[in-house]
């Protein structure tokens, strides 16, 4: 398997929050219910109702949620799983409203269209293709998206002329130069826009009037703002990546799973049923007569 994304690093970008105790993230509202309809994903219960709610904190809960939307748009039954999506970690995007949790106008989950929903997924797999190309040194999988992205509004402006003559000047191959920038840079620029840091002072449990009496919280417009804070952190550190034995999808080896146990560095499943699968595919193989 070819090499990608250094184990060790996605430890460092998955402990984040770890080493940053000082940084407070707020939660994001999920309806107990969701359906579709007209094609629209659509919240079962209204925002006032407050029992048809959770409010879970993804950024804590799901710490490699930006690779499981990433990957959304490859299922088979879209609609299907972007309802199982909806139902664990709430909807991308919404309708705007005063929320009725915050007392803020802000768009709330309970409602968004299946294909932005699709196209969203898509374009957060592009920015990982693009960044594992660099991984990779593979310059051809770097053409391939460039080439596929031309004309796209997200993408189109870091694959210009001008731009591949500048790329070009350097001493690394041009085509996986501009694939970094997109990458780096189209991150950064979503969660810049939907993410706002905030800070305040705690001075209750104080010993001295320093760094430590200083918090962060993190305030984002919506889901994605998260999906993208956590792409960008991972990018910017290195983070790590690698493949499912069985289906080959990227896994994320992200320091801890919800339950705050740690993962195995040597992850090499997405989960059990691909785990048993390759292995029923491996007795297949030896049981079947030379």
């Amino acid at each position: 398997m070819r090499s990608r994304i250094n184990a060790m690093d996605i430890e460092r970008s998955g402990r984040w929050l770890e080493e940053n105790p000082s940084e407070e993230l707020e939660g994001w509202p999920v309806c107990k219910q969701y359906d579709v309809q007209r094609g629209e994903i659509i919240a079962g219960f209204p925002p006032e109702d407050f029992e048809g709610w959770d409010i879970p904190w993804p950024l804590e809960e799901a710490p490699d949620l930006f690779l499981r939307f990433a990957r959304l748009h490859e299922e088979p039954d879209f609609e299907q799983a972007a309802c199982t999506f909806a139902h664990e970690y709430g909807l991308p995007d919404g309708t705007t409203i005063v929320s009725p949790f915050t007392g803020y106008k802000r768009p709330f989950p309970d409602r968004m269209d299946i294909s932005r929903l699709l196209d969203e997924s898509r374009r957060a797999w592009i920015v990982l293709a693009l960044y594992e190309s660099v991984l990779n040194q593979d310059v051809e999988q770097a053409r391939a998206l460039i080439s596929d992205l031309q004309g796209d509004r997200t993408f189109e402006w870091y694959f210009r002329l001008h731009r591949m003559e500048q790329a070009a000047r350097t001493r690394f191959p041009p085509e996986l130069v501009l694939a970094l920038e997109a990458a780096v840079f189209v991150a950064k620029g979503v969660s810049d826009r939907l993410c706002t840091a905030r800070i305040s002072l705690s001075l209750d449990d104080a010993v001295e009037l320093d760094s430590s009496c200083i918090r962060t919280n993190w305030h984002f417009d919506n889901l994605l703002g998260v999906i993208y804070l956590q792409m960008y952190r991972l990018i910017t550190s290195g983070g790590g990546l690698t493949r499912c034995n069985y289906c080959g999808r990227m896994i994320a080896l992200s320091y801890t799973d919800p339950r705050g146990r740690k993962r195995r560095r040597d992850r090499k499943y997405c989960d059990d049923a691909c785990r048993q699968a390759h292995h029923r595919s491996k007795e297949r193989s030896t049981d079947s007569p030379s």
